[in-house]
């Protein structure tokens, strides 16, 4: 993992933050075969059974930079602007990479001298590289099994934490100072 941010205050009223981080998962899980049954098959048994399985760790590998700025528009009111765009990589999943990128906007204002509020808007979309249904279900079973086989595409089994996506998010905040020693 490296994290890296600069933090810095171009103009009276504003402050920028840029970032970028990068994290590489690498899932060290020791590969082995794994023998199951279909129904009650008797190859099974075999020495060298066609049945065999492996098992099929995922590893990641992801960039992400992030502008965020932040810019007093009245007295005592901030506007808070960002963008960010992850890449991340994948082995042994239904596909190789996706991106996300995401904007934000928020304003912050003081409603009180006990309450802060804010109202922010978020949006989220992330693409990526084609779905290969096929590529778990290959790269996790022996050869021998695979042999005359035929694509097996399961729309009902794809993996649908890499699948493309738009998220629109309305969000509010509050902070209440009660006293010196207590904010809800």
């Amino acid at each position: 993992l490296l994290d890296f941010a600069l933090t810095t205050k171009p103009i009276d009223k504003m402050t920028l933050k840029l970032g970028y981080q990068y994290r590489d998962n690498d899932n060290r899980t020791p590969i082995a075969n794994f023998r199951y049954a279909n129904r009650d098959d008797p190859a099974l048994n075999a020495v060298n059974s066609s049945r065999d399985r492996y098992n099929a760790p995922v590893s990641t590998t992801e960039q992400r930079v992030l502008a965020e700025a932040d810019y007093q528009i009245a007295d005592r009111t901030t506007l808070r602007a960002g963008l960010e765009r992850s890449h991340k990589t994948y082995t042994l999943s239904d596909r190789n990479m996706t991106n996300t990128d995401k904007l934000s906007l928020e304003v912050r204002r003081p409603v009180s001298d006990e309450f802060l509020g804010s109202l922010g808007y978020v949006f989220t979309r992330r693409t990526g590289s084609e779905f290969d249904f096929n590529r778990f279900f290959r790269e996790t079973h022996v050869a021998g099994y695979l042999a005359g086989t035929s694509a097996i595409t399961i729309p009902s089994l794809r993996q649908y934490m890499y699948n493309d996506y738009d998220e629109n998010r309305l969000r509010a905040s509050g902070n209440w100072t009660v006293s010196e020693t207590v904010t809800v």
